[in-house]
């Protein structure tokens, strides 16, 4: 019994130091570090600036949460004012074993205080087309391929997946505008949640008001 006890304390170490470490790692890495990375990644994937005002985080757990505050994106040149979007906190958990995988599983995002506004200049530009690949600061690299066996080109490793689980909004104001035609409109949303579970019925609860009254939605699809 005593060597099984024994036995037992060295497996629970063996166990416990590294996940003890790997929590301690998490807690005290400055993800502030990556903040530049993310906005240039962003900047080369949409073609325009993303910034992060505020603090960006990861909360440790069995599934990591992104935390980014004061995010937003830059709108157009000419454009009614600097930001096409703003968000005051997103909070991103994705699951870790499908990344191995090459899936990005989203299991929760939250959006808090979300601003965007969708218009359209007096000379018909849009903002919420993306802009010339010269503009994004050149064009994306190409993909690496393999020549496959019966002569056609393959790449070297499939797209990976996306996909989310669960969404909720909150605060969210969204402003429609055209210049040309001199009209605007916009639309408060005061809280959504989204389970979209890929195994499983889609379901929606909102409440939302559109130049008016407040109404409340649900739906679910099958």
């Amino acid at each position: 019994m005593r060597v099984l006890r024994i036995a037992l304390w060295v497996l629970a170490a063996l166990i416990v130091v590294p996940a003890v470490a790997i929590g301690v790692l998490i807690a005290t890495f400055d993800a502030n570090r990556l903040k530049p990375r993310l906005e240039a990644e962003a900047l080369r994937a949409t073609g325009r600036q993303v910034t992060i005002a505020g603090d960006l985080a990861i909360k440790p757990s069995l599934v990591p949460t992104l935390v980014a505050e004061k995010v937003s994106v830059a709108n157009i040149e000419g454009g009614s004012r600097p930001e096409m979007a703003t968000l005051g906190r997103l909070e991103l958990q994705v699951a870790l074993l499908p990344l191995l995988s090459r899936q990005v599983e989203v299991t929760r995002l939250v959006l808090l205080q979300p601003d965007i506004l969708l218009e359209r200049l007096a000379d018909g530009r849009t903002n919420w087309q993306p802009p010339p690949a010269e503009a994004a600061g050149g064009t994306a690299p190409a993909r690496q391929v393999t020549p496959a066996p019966g002569g056609t080109e393959t790449s070297d490793a499939p797209a990976p997946s996306f996909a989310v689980n669960a969404v909720r909004i909150e605060d969210g104001r969204l402003t429609v505008r055209d210049a040309r035609a001199g009209t605007e409109a916009q639309y408060d949303l005061k809280r959504l949640e989204a389970a979209l579970p890929a195994d499983g019925p889609t379901t929606v609860s909102a409440e939302a008001a559109a130049n008016g009254p407040p109404v409340t939605l649900r739906a679910q699809s099958g």
